[in-house]
């Protein structure tokens, strides 16, 4: 297995595009809170809801669903030569190769604007055992913070924020 290559699309389409996906997937997330059916079936079956919102994964990837690192989106693909770990960071990626002939090579891929990174991986998808993990927000699990002051005056959080 060779390592990874990637190319950097910035362009307007881009960063809308970009902005439309984060927007959906939200809605969604704020959706399910809202109703115990739809958090189900998403939960039971993530993948026509991710479809609708704007991302494309493939049928044989396998999809978890994080309700503990709300940060950032990953992928992990291992082949029989290796591994390769991409896990979004504030605007980049952070690329994680690993095989027994090249060892274990770290990159982190920082942009200065929105951008489309688009990543090669010179293995076939079936040859390949995929896991797509997206941060999700599991409304059993939030919290709401109060702080009171002397004057009265307050502060709420909610963990979802």
């Amino acid at each position: 297995m060779t390592a990874p290559s990637y190319q950097i699309n910035e362009s307007p389409a881009v960063d809308k595009s970009i902005q439309s996906i984060y927007a959906n997937y939200l809605q969604l997330m704020v959706n399910c809170t809202k109703d115990e059916k739809l958090r189900e079936d998403f939960i039971k079956n993530p993948r026509p809801f991710l479809n609708e919102v704007g991302m494309t994964i493939p049928n044989s990837a396998k999809i978890l669903l994080d309700d503990e690192d709300l940060d950032r989106p990953k992928v992990y693909i291992k082949t029989k030569d290796g591994k390769i770990k991409i896990q979004e960071q504030r605007l980049g990626l952070q690329l994680n190769y690993e095989s027994a002939r090249d060892g274990e090579q770290n990159e982190s891929i920082v942009l200065k604007n929105q951008a489309e990174i688009k990543i090669s991986v010179q293995e076939e998808l079936k040859h390949c055992d995929v896991v797509v993990t997206l941060p999700f927000l599991n409304s059993k699990v939030d919290m709401l913070g109060e702080v009171k002051f002397s004057d009265n005056s307050e502060i709420i959080l909610s963990g979802c924020c």
